[in-house]
C-alpha cells in the first residue's frame, strides 16, 4: 500500500482513470469555454469584419474542433506516458 509520503515524493503518480475524469471536464468545458470566448468584444470585431454569416460559423467550427483534438491529444500523452512508465516498472 501506497503512503502519503510516496504520493509527496512523486513514487506514486496520479492513475489514469483521474485523467479521464480530467478529459471529460475538459470536454464538456470546452463548448463553454468557447461560448464565454463569443461574448467578447474582440470576437464582434472579427465577426463585423468576415464578409458572411458562414465564414464565422465556418471559423468557430475549425476553432471548435481543434480545441477539442488538442485537448484530446494532451490527455493521450498523459495516459500513454503512465502505460510506459507501468510497463518499464512493472507496476
Amino acid at each position: 500500500m501506497h503512503t502519503l509520503a510516496d504520493f509527496l515524493t512523486f513514487r506514486t503518480f496520479v492513475t489514469p482513470s483521474v485523467l479521464l475524469g480530467v478529459y471529460y471536464l475538459g470536454a464538456v468545458g470546452m463548448p463553454l469555454f468557447f461560448l464565454y470566448l463569443l461574448r467578447r468584444e474582440a470576437f464582434r470585431r472579427i465577426r463585423e469584419r468576415l464578409r458572411s454569416a458562414w465564414q464565422w460559423r465556418l471559423g468557430i467550427l475549425v476553432m471548435f474542433l481543434a480545441g477539442e483534438l488538442a485537448w484530446r491529444i494532451f490527455i493521450e500523452f498523459f495516459v500513454a506516458y503512465f502505460q510506459i512508465r507501468a510497463a518499464l516498472t512493472g507496476v
